[in-house]
């Protein structure tokens, strides 16, 4: 009984003491001393420059602690190039009371609103508000837990919600866990910081983000020399939306509306919206490494086995031995911009090879879907700007086309000369449909037109050959020959006698063919001032205007 008396009273003497102690701590504890001595802890704590504005102390059994302001600016060491410099309005922290009392200064709590991030006078953060805790064991390792809010300035002002926890150690930084909310996107991981004292600062990171359908996953090492930044990377995905993407990096806006219908399809819907360019950070980065993807969707035309080498340096992004497949055929190619510069130049180098025609056009121009049938290869070679008010009107370079085993389908061209031959009393194959064995043409691109001298399709009831031009926005400008087949051509003849003089030496029918309209609403004439010569002109226009009246 005795012994536990003597407990009892040796805990309530040790609380009076303590209580004793916080009440005289105002009189003990100089402000300016400890605001002095705050900022060196803080300072050592983070490796940066920390400012306090005028404390304001309120003893309890731990000292609460606030100042109307909280910068933390350049690093101890001093960097040649522009640092992240966070300022807040009501900074406030906790102090434990028994090292206080020893003169130590030992942080816990942690929290601040209204803060900012700022980088070289840009706004990198805004909004911002921390919530924290301190944890000090005996050998020296803090651990940090804590939820940091605010807007993403840097990212179009998205919304920016994580939670962490970290250690340190000495010249070590571990991070145990992160879990960010960053606009429609999602960032978790874990990994190792060093170099935290020295300022050789290295990481090595597992890393997974999530934005909107697309989820990337896999390793980042990164390297901050004085020289600048180096990362390598090796990332994998089950699905990438490309088109999320640019929008979430602010090379587009979200698409308007129309922009199918405008540029039937010739460019991806995410790109034809207005094209910012990207600020440069002003600090050398050179990331390289790999990306691979189960699957990916561009512009709604979706590929997979997506394969390529990735990598940053000057400004310049490249896509190198970029492979993927992509509806039953096979891509390979290369892409470079020039993310520095306020245009954003880029080329553009691929070969596509053994695709299906049709599945591509229903995803990449739903409107031409069905027009046109067959196996497709494709070569482009293209350069343009990205950063000009007009994608399209910078875009320039050659195209070669070749579609076999085919078929032209729809109210167009064929579907003209399809009912002639009906008239002729020669019912096509499939209806409307005019299978042809290839369909080839090379194109120069300039001023927003594709321009062929050399278009040539080679069908059983047909041939077409000639020049013209089709815009980027989906205009048509074309004028072809077509020859019938000798067994057409007779049965026409057959039909309409006067025909006969206008068949050459090889026993085919010649028919000068114009194009214009769009894609989507392609019109076709009969060229008759280049057909027709002599005194039969007129009753052979009205002839052949009845081969090919609807």
């Amino acid at each position: 009984m005795k012994k536990r008396r003597k407990i009892v009273l040796s805990v309530v003497l040790i609380l009076a003491l303590m209580a004793v102690a916080v009440a005289l701590l105002p009189f003990l504890l100089n402000e300016a001393s400890l605001q002095a001595r705050a900022e060196t802890s803080l300072s050592e704590l983070l490796g940066r420059k920390v400012e306090l504005g005028a404390l304001s102390l309120k003893p309890g059994w731990g000292i609460r602690a606030s100042t109307a302001s909280l910068v933390i600016g350049e690093p101890l060491e001093p960097s040649a190039e522009p640092v992240p410099v966070i300022r807040a309005d009501d900074f406030r922290f906790k102090l434990a009371l028994l090292p206080l009392l020893k003169g130590e200064v030992d942080v816990r709590n942690l929290a601040f609103d209204a803060g900012e991030v700022t980088q070289d006078g840009q706004p990198l953060v805004s909004g911002l508000a921390l919530r924290g805790r301190l944890y000090r064991a005996s050998d020296g390792e803090v651990t940090f837990d804590g939820r940091l809010t605010g807007v993403a300035d840097f990212l179009a002002g998205a919304g920016l919600d994580a939670e962490f926890r970290t250690k340190l150690l000495g010249d070590v930084h571990e991070m145990l866990s992160l879990e960010a909310d960053l606009g429609q996107g999602r960032v978790t991981g874990s990994g190792r910081w060093t170099g935290i004292e020295t300022g050789d600062l290295a990481g090595d990171l597992n890393i997974t983000a999530v934005y909107g359908r697309t989820r990337v996953e896999g390793t980042v090492q990164v390297e901050l020399p004085e020289e600048g930044t180096r990362i390598r990377f090796d990332m994998a995905s089950p699905l990438v939306d490309f088109d999320e993407l640019a929008v979430l990096a602010g090379v587009t806006g979200p698409p308007p509306a129309d922009t199918v219908r405008r540029s039937s399809g010739l460019f991806p819907a995410a790109f034809a919206a207005e094209i910012g360019s990207p600020e440069s950070s002003g600090s050398p980065i050179h990331a390289t490494g790999m990306l691979t993807a189960d699957k990916g969707i561009f512009s709604g035309m979706e590929m997979t086995g997506i394969r390529s080498r990735v990598e940053l340096r000057e400004g310049l992004l490249r896509m190198e031995e970029a492979r993927f497949n992509l509806y039953g055929g096979e891509h390979a190619g290369t892409f470079r911009i020039d993310i520095e510069s306020g245009d954003l130049p880029f080329h553009l180098g691929n070969r596509m090879e053994q695709v299906n025609l049709d599945g591509l056009l229903q995803a990449f121009s739903p409107e031409s879907a069905g027009s046109i049938l067959g196996t497709l290869a494709l070569v482009l070679d293209l350069d343009g700007r990205a950063g000009e008010d007009s994608l399209e009107g910078t875009v320039t370079g050659t195209a070669r086309l070749a579609v076999t085993e085919g078929a032209l389908t729809g109210d167009s061209l064929v579907a003209g000369i399809s009912r002639g031959l009906k008239a002729a009393g020669v019912e096509p194959p499939d209806g409307d449909v005019t299978p042809f064995e290839s369909l080839t043409a090379d194109f120069r691109i300039r001023d927003r037109l594709a321009i062929t001298d050399n278009l040539e399709l080679r069908s059983p009831h047909l041939d077409l050959s000639g020049r013209g031009s089709f815009g980027l926005d989906g205009s048509l400008d074309f004028r072809l020959d077509a020859r019938l087949s000798t067994e057409v051509t007779a049965a026409l003849v057959a039909k309409a006698g006067s025909l006969g003089n206008l068949v050459g030496g090889s026993g085919r029918l010649r028919i000068p063919i114009g194009i214009s309209g769009t894609l989507e609403d392609p019109r076709v004439g009969v060229d008759l001032d280049n057909l027709v010569k002599g005194a039969a002109k007129e009753r052979l226009k009205d002839k052949i205007k009845g081969l090919f009246r609807k």
